[in-house]
């Protein structure tokens, strides 16, 4: 019976954050920006055979710097040069 309660009661908290997610909107603006970065980041070919995961690394870290972050908070690194995955 022990068992059978905490099932229940589990099944009811995921059931209210389930809920809870559904209620959250975000504004069209911040809707927008990651519309066009989940696009930017699905259109780069990171492929493990003919793509580049640097190109969606400098892709992420343009987009960093131009949001103000300064270039020092923002490296990309490797275990080898070129390319850096």
């Amino acid at each position: 019976m022990r068992l059978g309660k905490s099932v229940g009661l589990l099944a009811a908290t995921l059931f209210a954050a389930h809920l809870q997610a559904q209620q959250t909107t975000m504004d069209p603006a911040t809707r927008q920006l990651a519309h066009d970065v989940f696009k930017q980041l699905i259109e780069i070919n990171s492929t493990d055979s003919i793509g580049s995961t640097t190109a969606v690394a400098e892709a992420m870290r343009k987009r960093l710097l131009d949001a103000g972050f300064p270039p020092e908070d923002v490296v990309i690194l490797g275990p080898n040069p070129a390319p850096r995955t």
